[in-house]
């Protein structure tokens, strides 16, 4: 199951909003950039690695693109959150 199909979708996005209120992220931006995300994660694996470099270098630096959305947003969702 894709993090957008989960039913707590909505609410994941809320709560990364909330944590990152203080840097003016709204949740149209972070929405946005996870759709981003996927969209580029299906490029680069219907390339099959011919493009890799390409895309690293177009995304922003420090990003693990291996994760899976649920874990590059585990942090954000958990029950520990500030």
């Amino acid at each position: 199951m894709k993090l957008f199909e989960h039913p707590d979708f909505e609410q994941a996005i809320i709560r990364a909003a909330d944590h990152f209120r203080p840097r003016g992220l709204r949740e149209a931006i972070i929405e946005k950039d996870y759709y981003v995300t996927e969209t580029l994660r299906i490029i680069e694996q219907e390339a099959g690695g011919r493009r890799q470099g390409h895309l690293q270098r177009r995304h922003q630096p420090g990003v693990d693109r291996t994760a899976t959305p649920r874990v590059a947003w585990a942090g954000y969702i958990g029950p520990d959150d500030p």
